[in-house]
């Protein structure tokens, strides 16, 4: 049983651990923007979201390329270019959240102690796309690139 498990966990290990690691930095997004609600009112809620989405975003990039998708990319330049890809993939989605968050609070009515959570899941799934398209991409083996099939 323990062997199965184990087979698992390896063959979904970067799905397993990126829900894992999404859930900290949602909670590292939520308290953020919880406790500036509390200090300075309701009223900030736009800008909380987006101090938030900063502190979130650094934790994001750290776990990610490094316990999530164990990327091995080195070299100033590379690491500069991924973290400015990853960077603009959250950008797009901190957009996104913020259109959803004024959508549900602003439109609909809806609180904004309450729209939290489901946007986070919508953002949560949209930046494990982008990171996985966009940013953490596995390189092909130059050599398997060369080599074509024969007839």
């Amino acid at each position: 049983m323990m062997e199965k498990l184990k087979a698992l966990f390896h063959k979904y290990y970067e799905l397993i651990t990126y829900v894992f690691f999404g859930g900290i930095t949602t909670v590292v997004d939520f308290v953020i923007y919880y406790a500036m609600l509390w200090a300075f009112g309701e009223e900030i809620y736009m800008l909380a979201s987006v101090v938030a989405w900063a502190g979130a975003v650094l934790v994001a990039y750290v776990t990610n390329k490094t316990l999530v998708f164990r990327d091995k990319t080195a070299g100033a330049k590379q690491v500069f270019w991924q973290t400015v890809r990853f960077v603009l993939s959250r950008v797009f989605s901190l957009g996104v959240q913020t259109a959803l968050i004024w959508l549900f609070v602003d439109i609909a009515g809806m609180s904004e102690w309450l729209v939290k959570l489901p946007v986070a899941v919508v953002i949560v799934l949209l930046n494990y796309v982008t990171s996985k398209i966009m940013v953490f991409t596995k390189k092909k083996d130059s050599e398997n690139e060369d080599v074509k099939e024969q007839p």
